[in-house]
């Protein structure tokens, strides 16, 4: 079990499932990775110029190529802690802004309202990413996660969950009612 699964268990209730998580496109991290490819070609290109130097020249290289490694596992682990977990009860939002830095926020389905897509530029429309804002029933509290795949699949599949949370809540309270009007 990965840091990502026990991270999300330790969230769920008894009775509820995962439905979607929802994580960056991975093309959301190009700054990312292109440092880290310049970290490692950069070095390369430079090998007989720094080769001269001796040991300064060699770890200059290994100190470049120890940056690139760290700078791409930091990189990896935060895309892949930071994401938004639809269960069929609520919405969890995981915000890994470091590598000791996180927010979890969540709101239950009935208490979201809107549900918006933004897909800006040509990259987003031609590899289909944008952003999800959702707006709860508090005025300040919202949801964002930026660089998303398939954003208006994911707002309908969001929109889908909500009904049958609110339909499945109104038949338990129909339920209910029955009941005490038999007594």
């Amino acid at each position: 079990m990965n840091v990502l699964d026990k991270l999300i268990r330790k969230h769920l209730r008894t009775d509820e499932q995962i439905e979607c998580i929802l994580r960056r496109f991975p093309l959301a991290y190009w700054k990312s990775a292109l440092v880290v490819l310049l970290l490692i070609l950069l070095p390369a290109v430079f090998f007989f110029q720094l080769l001269p130097y001796g040991k300064p020249g060699g770890w200059t290289i290994a100190a470049a190529w120890m940056i690139a490694l760290l700078w791409g596992a930091r990189s990896g682990f935060l895309w892949s802690l930071d994401c938004i977990v639809l269960t069929n009860h609520r919405l969890i939002d995981i915000d890994q802004r470091g590598i000791f830095s996180k927010e979890i926020s969540e709101c239950s389905l009935e208490a979201i309202q809107d549900v918006r897509v933004q897909q800006k530029g040509v990259t987003a429309h031609l590899f289909d990413y944008g952003t999800i804002k959702v707006q709860t029933a508090s005025r300040e509290e919202h949801f964002e996660l930026t660089h998303v795949k398939q954003p208006i699949q994911m707002q309908e599949l969001l929109f889908t969950l909500r009904q049958k949370h609110i339909s499945k809540m109104n038949h338990g309270a129909q339920d209910d009612e029955e009941e005490t009007s038999l007594i």
